[in-house]
């Protein structure tokens, strides 16, 4: 069972875990869509300022996504030496 989903959730509806880049431009994208669909609202009148939660989401992904970019590189070293350790085994 995965960490990250609720207890009572059926492994066979898990979706599969992302890998980092897909991560990131996840995040990438939903920032510019929540910033994107404020605009519209705000252009077809129906808001006349944009809604501050939903532009703090976006800046809170943005400021995610930044520092993942930074860390990518410790990020897949220790990756790779988690992976290394699996295939080496358990110390005898």
């Amino acid at each position: 069972m995965r960490d990250d989903l609720p207890p009572d959730w059926p492994d066979e509806w898990a979706p599969p875990a992302l890998s980092l880049g897909d991560a990131l431009r996840a995040l990438r994208e939903e920032a510019s869509r929540i910033i994107v669909i404020q605009k519209d609202l705000i252009a077809t009148g129906k808001r006349r300022v944009p809604d501050e939660r939903q532009l703090k989401r976006a800046i809170a992904m943005h400021r995610a996504e930044s520092f993942l970019v930074k860390c990518r590189p410790y990020i897949e070293q220790v990756n790779g030496l988690i992976e290394r350790l699996q295939i080496r085994g358990p110390r005898p």
